[in-house]
């Protein structure tokens, strides 16, 4: 079984392929509970059965990328570790997104175990290529490994439910799509009257394969969190807005970026409901598209207006672009993409502002059985320096994680965490 890559995959491949794994999908689960390396193992070799694209390559055929099913590609990618210290998975989680996959790694998908010998703690830290993955995928991915482990843990079966194949890639089933011709000239139009986004200086710089992707770590808390959605509602706003706001303002201030500034902030957007028929939640691939929209940013910018044109931007940005062509130049995609941003790297700025992804509120289980889950958190590579900071949310048991991640040493850490500690102010 196999099928070429789609629009989106195909620029998730040159992202990695080009620019030292960019784009890869990092997800972190914190545990307590009586889990073990066995038990992973089976519930891991019960997921990959069910879901097709897990068992996947990428594969060039004939000059063409494809995704190819394997009926055995071999033992899971699991890794296990025991802990050395408090700090482990976040290190961990660092390196991991560090180490690019290769055709000879296998299906493009890894785990490690971080556990506590004689204790009930752990972590799990996973790594997807983004071509195969999204943040919505590998937060049910998570959901439903931890529901096989529990049932194990209790003495049942690690069934993991029917098998699904692998779907077409999302712009062939998307309720419409423009053509190429279409989507050039639309991107066209934007560059050409659009307003420039105002480029930020790295701070230190280093090349490519000599980058890390950082990540800095907070939780909100259900009463904050509840105060926070009652102020978005009385300030006719969303939380995906004032989040938005909080980021670009922060980040503009902290930088000390001459005002009045053009600040671009990249939402991660699924397509899952505008396809027909609508993706379900329990199919694992890529299902999004990344949407820009820009704000000006003046001394007397009030953070409650800029999160309205930010919910008004996106809201307008969806309705209009949120489609992909079915037909394209692999090739143009390669210069376009190469030019844009190893220019942008020869100068020595950030061109594509802040990104955020926001998967809202899941109504995932906390608990599995014996198993409890502490902490989630997800976020992406982004060693190509295009984003200045993004920021990666997920709303889960009443609590809001959040997973801030740049680029050392384009940005230092001691201005990382002025960015992030402003951004948590904005939302108090």
């Amino acid at each position: 079984m196999k099928r070429k890559l789609g629009f989106w995959e195909t620029i998730c491949e040159i992202a990695h392929d080009d620019f030292n794994g960019t784009g890869m999908v990092l997800q972190i689960a914190r545990l307590r509970g009586p889990l073990t390396e066995g038990m992973l193992r089976e519930a891991l070799t019960a997921l990959r059965r069910r879901h097709a694209i897990l068992r996947a390559r990428i594969r060039v055929l004939d000059g063409v990328s494809h995704l190819q099913v394997e009926d055995d590609p071999g033992p899971v990618a699991l890794r296990v570790l025991a802990r050395t210290h408090e700090e482990q998975w976040k290190t961990v989680a660092e390196d991991e997104m560090g180490k690019k996959f290769t055709p000879e790694d296998g299906p493009p998908w890894r785990l490690v175990f971080i556990h506590d010998p004689g204790g009930d703690r752990s972590e799990l830290v996973m790594v997807f290529h983004h071509v195969i993955s999204d943040g919505m995928s590998t937060m049910r991915f998570t959901s439903d490994l931890l529901a096989a482990c529990g049932r194990l843990a209790e003495g049942g079966a690690a069934d993991a439910g029917p098998a699904l194949p692998l779907l077409p890639s999302v712009e062939e089933m998307l309720r419409k799509a423009p053509s190429w011709l279409g989507y050039l000239g639309r991107e066209a139009y934007k560059t050409i009257f659009g307003a420039k986004p105002t480029p930020v200086p790295f701070e230190g710089y280093a090349p490519l394969a000599s980058r890390k992707t950082r990540n800095i770590y907070r939780v909100m808390g259900e009463s904050d969190l509840g105060r926070l959605v009652e102020r978005c509602q009385r300030e006719t706003t969303t939380l995906s807005g004032a989040l938005n706001a909080a980021l670009i303002q922060a980040g503009t201030r902290v930088r000390g970026v001459p005002l009045p500034a053009t600040i671009s902030c990249n939402s991660a957007i699924s397509l899952r409901k505008l396809c027909a028929p609508e993706v379900g939640p329990e199919h694992f691939g890529c299902f999004v598209t990344v949407l820009p929209t820009q704000h000006v940013l003046t001394s007397e910018t009030a953070f409650w207006d800029l999160s309205r044109a930010c919910k008004r931007a996106l809201d307008a940005q969806i309705d209009k672009h949120a489609f992909q062509p079915k037909s394209f130049s692999k090739s143009f995609l390669v210069k376009g993409a190469g030019s844009l941003l190893r220019s942008a790297d020869e100068r020595r700025e950030h061109i594509m502002g802040y990104g955020v992804s926001n998967l809202g509120r899941l109504d995932l289980p906390e608990r599995y059985g014996p198993l409890c889950v502490e902490e989630m958190y997800f976020g992406t590579a982004r060693h190509a320096g295009d984003y200045v900071l993004s920021l990666s949310v997920v709303t889960l048991f009443g609590r809001m994680f959040c997973a801030f991640a740049w680029e050392e040493p384009l940005m230092s850490e001691r201005t990382a965490e002025a960015v992030v500690d402003a951004f948590m102010r904005a939302l108090e």
